[in-house]
């Protein structure tokens, strides 16, 4: 382990320490322990990176390592940006006074002021009983004051009213109940709560893990890592049945979250190759050696952090499809001038042909006279010459030569000047066929791209059922991936 891990794995320890972290039995060593075999750490890949989040909060996952429900609720209360968001997403309270001791409570937890914050959210959940999150930090800081039984029913009430309309509430309050029930009731006590959150929220895979561990069954581990494939190695660490050999099928099984992951991978990678420059300059950058792994769990734990990306990926995708659209418009337009001006010259060219076939006829016509007209002089010319004898072809070669000088030279004149400029009227111009090649390499490469983002759509769309605690109102990193 790197001396940048050790030194971040001292500051979490040292908040702990800080944070009165011994509550019910919690062990610094334990939670130690728990980071270091990446429990709770979102991202194997960026462990450093994720161990400096860790400083401020601590993933829902702590559950399934058997973490104490004290630490988890404590770390909740030291995120000023999830209670700015708890704030924000209690703005229409029965009345106004509600909302002002929502705010005495908020800002009683922001400054560790516990009996405060119970009775200022007690008061406040009287008014308006049906606020999931105010039950949250009502349990939290219950929690913070040793009171179990009050922490646990706040969270079975944030759980019952976060269903079915704030789900990501509803299993992120249902973690923090099982957690306390296990500790203070009993393994037993805390399934029977479990089992009821699974039948409701079958999309969860951290309740289908922690269920793992609890019951020692590996029934809803397989669903559960399809799911949540990047919660693989840390649900192993952390003691829940079955993740081994649930990866070990998951990994080939077409359709599976590592063939996703690796199909995502190939469709990032083919989209790159019908793109310009400047779009595939938008798309999102990939730790893809997480794919690489030869440990299965491993591997489904980086096929996870792709797969969490997936929605990101797709709309950097959709960003640089517009961009490349944008780019195609542009060079369609070009083309299309240069179809167009090239269409121009090929009409004007044409119009001059027709023009000098045309006067090049009308010089034939108008030399019919002519050539009639040295026929008859032909015809004199032989009839002096048989009548006349020698006198007679001299006249008639007389007459001959008069009327090519003074008629038929013009006429053969005009008729050779026609031809001459038909003949340098060369060169038409012959449509490029290169233009057209290229608009249909551009159609293509859109439509292509059209097929790639239907591609990665449909397999990011696969998990959209899943659910994530915490996810909607976005705990600055306590339980949100």
């Amino acid at each position: 382990m790197s001396t940048e891990i050790e030194q971040q794995m001292a500051d979490v320890l040292g908040i702990l320490k800080e944070n009165r972290l011994d509550t019910w039995g919690l062990q610094a060593g334990r939670m130690a322990d728990g980071i270091r075999q990446s429990g709770l750490v979102e991202r194997q890949g960026e462990i450093v990176e994720s161990l400096s989040d860790v400083r401020g909060s601590i993933s829902s996952l702590a559950a399934v390592m058997g973490q104490s429900f004290g630490d988890l609720a404590r770390q909740l209360v030291n995120n000023n940006r999830m209670l700015q968001r708890v704030i924000d997403s209690l703005r229409n309270p029965l009345d106004t006074q509600a909302d002002e001791r929502y705010r005495r409570g908020v800002t009683a937890l922001q400054h560790s002021w516990f009996p405060e914050a119970v009775s200022e959210f007690s008061a406040a959940l009287e008014a308006n009983p049906y606020q999931p999150l105010a039950h949250v930090l009502l349990g939290i800081a219950q929690a913070e004051e040793n009171d179990r039984p009050g922490a646990i029913a706040s969270f079975k009430a944030a759980y019952r009213y976060g269903t079915p309309g704030e789900p990501e509430i509803a299993t992120g309050a249902a973690i923090l109940a099982i957690s306390a029930i296990e500790q203070g009731s009993g393994t037993e006590a805390a399934l029977e709560f479990l089992k009821d959150a699974l039948m409701t929220y079958r999309g969860c895979a951290d309740l289908g893990l922690i269920h793992s561990r609890l019951a020692q069954m590996d029934e809803f581990t397989k669903p559960s890592l399809w799911l949540a494939p990047e919660l693989a190695v840390p649900a192993m660490a952390g003691g829940s049945i079955g993740v081994p050999e649930a990866s070990a099928m998951l990994v080939p099984e077409v359709g599976g979250p590592v063939k996703d992951a690796v199909a995502i991978k190939d469709a990032v990678e083919r989209f790159a190759e019908e793109t310009d420059d400047e779009p595939a300059a938008l798309l999102p950058t990939v730790c893809w050696s997480a794919l690489e792994h030869d440990c299965d769990a491993e591997l489904m734990t980086g096929a996870g952090q792709v797969l969490l990306r997936g929605p990101e990926i797709l709309n950097c995708m959709r960003a640089a499809h517009t961009k490349a659209r944008q780019t195609d418009e542009y060079n369609l337009r070009q083309l299309q001038y240069k179809l167009e001006e090239l269409d121009r010259e090929i009409a004007s060219w044409t119009r001059r042909e027709d023009s000098l076939l045309e006067a090049r006829d009308r010089a034939y016509r108008k030399a019919i006279p002519s050539h009639i007209g040295a026929v008859a002089v032909l015809i004199v010319f032989l009839v002096l010459a048989e009548k006349f004898g020698g006198p007679g072809a001299i006249g008639g070669l007389v007459l001959i030569a008069a009327f090519i000088f003074l008629f038929y030279a013009g006429t053969i004149k005009k008729l050779l000047r026609a031809e001459k400029d038909l003949r340098d009227h060369s060169g038409a111009p012959e449509p490029d066929q290169s233009i057209e090649t290229e608009k249909m390499r551009i159609d293509r490469r859109a439509a292509n791209r059209d097929t790639l983002l239907s591609e990665i759509g449909g397999l990011v769309g696969k998990r959209a059922h899943r659910i994530t605690p915490w996810s909607r109102v976005d705990y600055d990193g306590v339980v949100n991936r």
